[in-house]
């Protein structure tokens, strides 16, 4: 994931010192207690003697224990504070709200394209949306599904985390999302269960499965269907993420669509990153049909 804060000004246009480690009787500035090559003041932004959101821990070289010093997040544009491998890694069409281990105050804006050719013409669907951390592990967001030049959707959901491991090497948590679709005059509601977990220092696994309630407003007809998405991903290096999405969806009349996406995550810098992917997908009676898929995020 991303730094939560962006350092001052002055702190950006920082650059290592040829000497990694200053001594403890150095001048405040230059003060480097862990010797990871960040001054104690860039990682210590308030001087407060505590490790806040957007900070670092100056006494450890690697703050989140992920196998990448301070240093080496800072100038890859990751969060040193929070373990890359588990946390950057989500599904990029059914993305989590927010990462299971966020922290308040969070903000994220992002925009999912899906560019979908199909027999009766090109189906262009994008999905700008605002995600926020209200609390530790708490999140919410808003997202206003488009079809071409229409507005298909209104969609929100809200995520609590249950657990995450010390070591970050597994967390689960939940996710309750509404979706009121406007011109097929129906709203889903949907319960689903997140799981995450770390092989290694590079490959992650995530599943997301639950049940969703979908009701037609014309007819007030109720009807159910078993939600799964599952995912697999593996850490290039510290900017880069491949993997593969799975999306399945069996409702009470046997009927059953399915989305396989490969996809790649690149961090652009501290506030950005892209992620891009080309699959394919079958809904409904339709055949099969391929879909490109990109989503940009600015994280606050």
């Amino acid at each position: 994931m991303l730094s939560l804060l962006a350092a001052p000004g002055a702190a950006l246009a920082w650059t290592p010192p040829s000497v990694p480690c200053a001594a403890a009787t150095a001048p405040d500035h230059e003060q480097d207690s862990d010797c990871d090559g960040l001054p104690d003041h860039m990682e210590d932004l308030n001087q407060n003697g505590r490790v806040d959101i957007g900070e670092t821990d100056p006494h450890k070289r690697d703050t989140d224990g992920d196998g990448a010093s301070d240093l080496t997040e800072y100038l890859a544009g990751t969060d040193a504070n929070r373990d890359a491998f588990l946390s950057f890694p989500e599904p990029m069409v059914f993305d989590l709200v927010r990462g299971l281990d966020s922290e308040k105050g969070e903000l994220e804006f992002n925009t999912l394209f899906r560019l979908r050719p199909r027999s009766e013409g090109m189906l262009l669907q994008y999905a700008p949306e605002i995600e926020y951390a209200f609390g530790d592990g708490m999140a919410a967001e808003l997202e206003l599904p488009m079809e071409n030049e229409r507005v298909a959707a209104l969609k929100t959901a809200v995520q609590f985390t249950f657990h995450v491991d010390p070591h970050r090497r597994w967390a689960h948590g939940i996710q309750v999302l509404a979706e009121t679709k406007l011109h097929e005059k129906e709203t889903d509601v949907a319960l689903l269960h997140i799981g995450k977990v770390r092989l290694g220092e590079r490959v992650s696994l995530v599943s997301i499965s639950g049940v969703q309630g979908v009701h037609v407003r014309e007819t007030g007809d109720l009807h159910a269907a078993a939600l799964v998405n599952l995912s697999a991903f593996y850490a290039v290096a510290q900017q880069v993420i491949v993997g593969v999405e799975t999306n399945m969806r069996l409702d009470d009349a046997m009927a059953f669509d399915w989305m396989v996406m490969p996809q790649a995550h690149v961090q652009l810098n501290h506030h950005a990153r892209v992620q891009v992917g080309l699959g394919a997908v079958k809904g409904g009676p339709s055949n099969v049909e391929p879909m490109m898929s990109t989503r940009f995020i600015i994280e606050m």
